[in-house]
């Protein structure tokens, strides 16, 4: 877990439309960030 926030962290500035877009959508958007990241993390 500590990975994936590091490495979301990391490329913050790729997500920072994320705050401006996502109100309802919050929990979706971040579940599709946890599994896109954990997908990214799995194939590194």
């Amino acid at each position: 877990m500590s990975k994936l926030i590091f490495d979301i962290e990391t490329v913050g500035e790729d997500f920072d439309v994320l705050d401006e877009t996502t109100n309802v959508g919050d929990i979706k958007a971040t579940k599709e960030l946890y599994d896109y990241w954990q997908n990214y993390i799995n194939v590194k």
